[in-house]
């Protein structure tokens, strides 16, 4: 952004959308100082009322909003600061969620205008890449801890491992779903598919999907928690037949697996490699000792 202009980008990893185009004219003539200061506000209300349009809950439910690691706002100059102070005001004033959530993941950042070939200049900015990087890590640590604690005091109210994960979905009891992303990476597709559609569904259910980091501390910690978990909304009942299940009968669950996938192959017929799901894996809370899950909960690793 800049002075009078500014656009409003969704980044992804996939590919970056243009959401809003804001401009207004604002005088240049310092003789008419409190006319500039009121089209400057009417501005930053333009810039403000385009926020709660393209991510307001109401609209797009809440996973898009948590989906976003940060808000970068970019212009050269003091522009930015003066967005962002406009914005905490608007937010105190209107005790506006959406503005306080974005409003806490914001970087600012310098860039050479606010036209729209400076979003190329910011996302190449190595400095926003690394606070980008550690509002995402903070984030995901959060939901891992509440998912600790949760296993501590309430063990019905979290889950572990594809099948328990898959169980709590189908009985609608999911709040938030933790995947690790090395499973979207699977060498294997059908592995690959098979979590698409998990995540996917959840989205469709309203679950606030968590996608972690496989590289960060939190990720790793997952990662050795089978990469998918689960915090529920109410304590679920049947979480240990389903594993039990899972420990008596892997041949049994690793068919399950693939036809979960695709609803029709076998898990035999799928090409064994280093990233294919191992079923032992996939058991739950039995799949660790406590020892195990003592260290896991204190943010150690298991060797």
């Amino acid at each position: 952004m800049e002075e009078g202009i500014a656009h409003l980008f969704l980044v992804t990893k996939q590919t970056s959308k243009l959401k809003a185009k804001i401009e207004k004219h604002i005088s240049k003539k310092k003789a008419f100082g409190q006319k500039v200061e009121q089209q400057k506000n009417k501005f930053y209300e333009q810039i403000e009322n385009a926020l709660e349009v393209n991510f307001n809950v109401r609209d797009h439910g809440d996973a898009l909003l948590k989906s976003i690691k940060a808000m970068v706002i970019g212009s050269p100059g003091s522009y930015k600061d003066h967005l962002f102070k406009y914005l905490n005001e608007a937010a105190d004033k209107k005790k506006s969620p959406l503005l306080k959530e974005l409003l806490s993941k914001t970087i600012l950042t310098h860039c050479s205008s606010g036209f729209k070939h400076s979003l190329n200049e910011i996302m190449h900015n190595k400095e926003v890449e690394n606070k980008i990087q550690d509002v995402g890590c903070y984030s995901e640590s959060q939901v891992l801890d509440q998912f600790f604690e949760e296993l501590r005091t309430t063990e019905n109210k979290v889950c572990y491992g594809l099948n328990s994960v898959k169980y709590a979905m189908e009985n609608m009891a999911v709040e938030k779903l933790l995947i690790s992303d090395h499973l979207f990476r699977s060498k294997n597709n059908m592995t690959r598919k098979m979590y698409v559609q998990l995540s996917e569904s959840a989205e469709r259910q309203g679950v606030d999907v968590v996608i972690f980091g496989s590289l960060s501390p939190s990720g790793e910690r997952l990662k050795q928690m089978t990469g998918v978990a689960a915090i529920l909304r109410f304590e679920l009942p049947g979480l240990d037949d389903v594993e039990e299940l899972n420990d008596s009968d892997s041949e049994k669950d690793s068919d399950e697996l693939s036809a979960y996938s695709n609803g029709s192959k076998s898990g035999k017929e799928a090409e064994s490699d280093d990233d294919q799901i191992d079923s032992k894996k996939l058991e739950n809370q039995g799949g660790f000792d406590q020892e195990q899950l003592d260290i896991l909960m204190n943010g150690g690793y298991i060797d």
